[in-house]
């Protein structure tokens, strides 16, 4: 018993170093409000909204911040809420 604890303590350890390597992306994406531009990665990227603030939450077009999070943009799509019928 003691040793299986000794052993996810260890695990446990290490999953606590490597995953936030893993994880930590690369990139940076800057959203300004009330621009219709933003930079990902350092390249200056055109939208066709600008971010907004309103009743203290801050919007951001979803299509853009999908591409400044490396999203392809074959993988975004959208579907319209299905009709109930009556």
């Amino acid at each position: 018993m003691r040793k299986a604890a000794t052993l996810l303590a260890f695990l446990m350890l290490i999953l606590a170093f490597a995953f936030p390597v893993l994880a930590a992306p690369d990139n940076k994406a800057v959203f300004v409000v009330g621009q219709k531009g933003y930079t990902a990665d350092g390249q200056a990227k055109q939208m066709d909204a600008a971010a907004f603030v309103e009743q203290g939450r801050t919007y951001v077009p979803v299509r853009y911040l999908a591409l400044a999070l490396r999203v392809p943009e074959d993988k975004i799509t959208w579907s319209l809420p299905q009709a109930r019928s009556p």
